[in-house]
């Protein structure tokens, strides 16, 4: 099983609490929601012919969507267990992780945007936030494969 784990804001941390919270830390709880994969490639007149895949999923009953990038090595798996947490503040001294398990469809949609693996996250991350914003969801990228990370 694929284990992500997502840093969100105190708001929505909080929103999630009722749904995961329980005795036992060890204990996953399952949250209905729904999923796909966003393909971006180059358009048909570039030279380039690079693809970046960015999954996505909506948790409907919290209004949160998480987009995520992974290395190419690591392969989507149909069952993925999502650890959310958030920063400690002065009423909320060690926020205790919730972990959700959560199904992966196999649910495909596409877009062309000419550029590289960062061009194409920009792109796609701009696209997707403010089309969540509309739905008054707070939508979070997380970039696994470290496209935004500065080559060295």
């Amino acid at each position: 099983m694929l284990n992500l784990g997502c840093l969100i804001d105190g708001e929505d941390y909080s929103r999630l609490i009722p749904l995961g919270s329980s005795k036992s830390k060890a204990k996953v709880e399952s949250l209905p929601a729904a999923s796909y994969t966003m393909s971006i490639t180059d358009g048909p007149e570039s030279e380039m012919k690079s693809e970046l895949n960015v999954y996505v999923i909506e948790f409907q009953s919290v209004n949160i969507v998480v987009g995520f990038t992974l290395p190419d090595s690591v392969k989507i798996e149909k069952d993925i267990e999502f650890l959310f947490t958030t920063q400690p503040t002065a009423d909320l001294r060690m926020p205790e992780d919730l972990k959700f398990k959560v199904e992966f469809s196999e649910e495909k949609r596409s877009s062309a945007q000419n550029g590289n693996e960062l061009e194409k996250l920009e792109y796609i991350g701009t696209f997707l936030e403010k089309k969540y914003e509309k739905t008054k969801a707070t939508f979070y990228l997380l970039d696994y494969k470290g496209v935004a990370k500065p080559e060295e």
